[in-house]
């Protein structure tokens, strides 16, 4: 009977270690795969950043674009009204 108790202890032990190992194992697979989906999520953030930054800088040349095409036509009327007031002075000359 003390032999049986003995090995049913050495059985338990043995399965206490093996559970350890199992834990562990699967602890050490669960932070590899945390860590490469964190590695993931940061390349897409970054990614997103950098479409936005560019959106951005496009957004602004475009604005500026047109920001210098309003001035050009304002420019052109000024330009048109200046030319066309010298020659009605010249007529009236």
């Amino acid at each position: 009977m003390q032999e049986l108790y003995q090995q049913l202890n050495g059985v338990i032990d043995g399965m206490d270690s093996k559970i350890q190992d199992v834990i562990n194992r699967h602890e050490a697979e669960f932070l590899l795969a945390y860590r490469n989906h964190m590695k993931r999520i940061k390349q897409e953030l970054e990614d997103i950043r950098n479409k936005t930054a560019n959106a951005e800088a496009n957004s602004n040349s475009f604005d500026r674009i047109t920001n210098l095409e309003k001035q050009l036509i304002l420019f052109r009327e000024e330009a048109l009204k200046l030319y066309n007031n010298l020659e009605q002075k010249n007529r009236d000359c």
